[in-house]
């Protein structure tokens, strides 16, 4: 009932059987009446494959009426959606149906200059990274992939920046390649306006963008760095002096890309805090936001925003969701954007302590199975914690290994249970005691967001704080384009190795005038290590740093400070993973 034919000479029929026995071979009868005497004879091809829901076979006789059967049972049906992040390339189909334990196949096409950057399905990383096609076996499921795109060159964006009273803004650009490399800047104003400038970084070196000078006073700046040459990094350090009241500093290592998705695990609007989110927008078109406050004890509190076309926007979170609330954020956008969230404290803590600061991370673009964490301390003048994000609609557990230093004894080994939609925070002074210097591997079945803040008295000297974004997977090779060991700046490197064997680290400090200093380092199997920077590069340098190791390792930067000798703090960062 219902049946197509298209007939021609010699007779070809073409039945159409519908989508749903795609793929199956199909054997084929006629009739004259359509009742009975259901025959093969005058049918040339007794079995056909359906393709694009039609079965297409000859006869050498007539056929009033046509019939196809198939034995057996018909097959599960699963669709898979493929779609682009970003631009700059293609996938094919974007929409294909496949029988169950099939293959769906994605094509994956590059545009001239571009690479295939990350492949998610169901919202999970595929790894290694597919570049020209992603393979799903065995279906037995619905799949949507998301595939994004990256210059082949550098390129990083930061949504936060400004140059107002009492804030210092820098650009740092590192570049660990053998030849100079030029990084055309573009700035981006909350109006709309944009202003391009252009810096070379020399061979082996860094170069050093004062932003308040470049770009002039009291503005809000977002930044996108672009350089044909491949493995440069950039990092934004910002020294201020919040309300001229609370001093400090925070450093992010930009973001690749822009995504329609950005994931924050820590966030509050208590008192002695604020939290703000900032959004660049760098396409076209106006982007939607939506805010997803998950809420400790609460769940979710939902806001709506806009950013646009190539500008940038600052969101207050205490206006969006009220005060009192320990909260993370997964926050969406209907065009690619970037996303950061700056926070401001007076931190009273665990002994009212009243240390004050700033910290800022750029967001994760999707929640992960394992983060890891090299920096952590709980000596004297530290307090670390961890805060877990779940966006599941499920509780979670999340397992928590925590390797110490050489000497302090085996790993501790924990398990936290994060509600649905919501956020947990874990005291590692109160978890593992004191007087112990740890990194932290967290592990768990369901995917969740893991960062890291920790607030102190230096020395007890300089208060602050500064909070890190975990890595979600250990490499062997890390770069930072931040560094300095000038007086009144104190550098390290923190490196955790989570492996079985020892790792062999190569350290090499590039300097302003192009000078490559190595040094060598072992960290021992399943434990961290931390290197006194202005020891091992020595004092009075700006400098940039390359990270290698012959076993996969994570790679923290923290630095305290004294900014100009009037205002204190400190700030961290992730390495920045170059092309293996």
């Amino acid at each position: 009932t219902g049946a197509t034919l298209e007939v021609s000479s010699p007779i070809t029929i073409r039945l159409y059987v519908g989508p749903g026995l795609e793929g199956l071979s199909l054997d084929i009868l006629r009739s004259v009446t359509g009742n009975s005497g259901w025959t093969t004879d005058g049918i040339n091809t007794i079995s056909a494959t359906v393709s694009g829901g039609y079965v297409t076979f000859e006869a050498s006789k007539t056929s009033y009426y046509a019939a196809i059967t198939y034995h057996g049972n018909i097959p599960d049906k699963y669709t898979v959606t493929a779609s682009v992040s970003g631009g700059h390339g293609t996938v094919s189909p974007a929409t294909q149906t496949v029988n169950g334990a099939g293959t769906a196949t994605i094509t994956i096409t590059a545009d001239s200059g571009y690479h295939t950057a990350s492949v998610r399905d169901n919202g999970a990383a595929v790894t290694p990274t597919p570049t020209t096609a992603y393979a799903i076996h065995n279906m037995a499921a619905d799949h949507t992939v998301v595939v994004t795109f990256a210059f082949n060159g550098s390129t990083f964006y930061f949504a936060e920046g400004y140059t107002g009273p009492n804030f210092q803004e820098y650009l740092t650009l590192g570049n660990p390649n053998t030849k100079a490399a030029t990084a055309d800047v573009t700035y981006m104003f909350p109006n709309g306006t944009t202003q391009g400038e252009s810096y070379s970084v020399p061979a082996t070196g860094r170069t050093t963008v004062n932003v308040n000078s470049a770009m002039g006073p009291n503005l809000e700046v977002s930044i996108e760095v672009v350089s044909d040459t491949p493995n440069l990094v950039a990092e934004r350090p910002m020294y201020f002096n919040y309300n001229g009241v609370w001093t400090g500093g925070s450093d992010a290592v930009g973001a690749t890309s822009p995504n329609d998705n950005w994931y924050f695990a820590e966030g509050n609007t208590l008192q002695g805090f604020d939290e703000y989110v900032t959004v660049l927008n760098p396409g076209g078109a106006t982007a939607n936001l939506t805010f997803h406050y998950m809420v400790a004890g609460q769940g979710e509190k939902d806001a709506s925003g806009s950013v646009g076309a190539h500008s940038r926007a600052t969101f207050t979170t205490r206006n969006q969701i009220g005060s009192g609330l320990n909260e993370s954020l997964y926050l969406s956008s209907n065009e690619p954007v970037v996303a950061e969230r700056p926070m401001y404290f007076n931190y009273g803590g665990l002994a009212s302590d009243n240390w004050t600061g700033g910290h800022d991370v750029v967001g994760a673009n999707a929640p992960q199975k394992q983060w890891y964490l090299a920096e952590g301390t709980t000596r004297a003048g530290f307090e670390e914690w961890l805060t877990l994000q779940n966006p599941a609609s499920t509780a979670i557990t999340v397992n928590a290994t925590y390797q110490l230093g050489t000497g302090q004894g085996a790993p501790i080994t924990k398990s936290y249970i994060v509600p649905a939609k919501q956020r947990l925070t874990v005291s590692v002074n109160q978890e593992i005691g004191p007087e112990k210097d740890d990194s932290v591997k967290l592990t768990s079945s369901s995917a969740f967001i893991a960062e890291r803040p920790m607030y102190f008295s230096y020395h007890g000297l300089w208060t602050g704080g500064h909070d890190v974004l975990g890595a979600n997977k250990s490499a062997t090779n890390w770069f930072f384009a931040e560094g300095t060991t000038r007086d009144n700046f104190d550098e390290w490197l923190c490196m955790q190795n989570p492996g079985s064997k020892d790792a062999k680290v190569t350290i090499t400090y590039y300097t302003t005038q192009g000078k490559a200093i190595p040094k060598n380092w072992t960290v021992s199997a399943n434990t961290r290590l931390t290197v006194n920077v202005n020891q091992d590069a020595g004092a009075n340098q700006d400098i940039s740093a390359k990270v290698s190791s012959d076993n996969p390792i994570i790679v923290e930067r923290p630095m305290y400070f004294d900014y100009n000798g009037v205002w204190t703090g400190g700030h961290d960062v992730v390495g920045f993973v170059p092309a293996q």
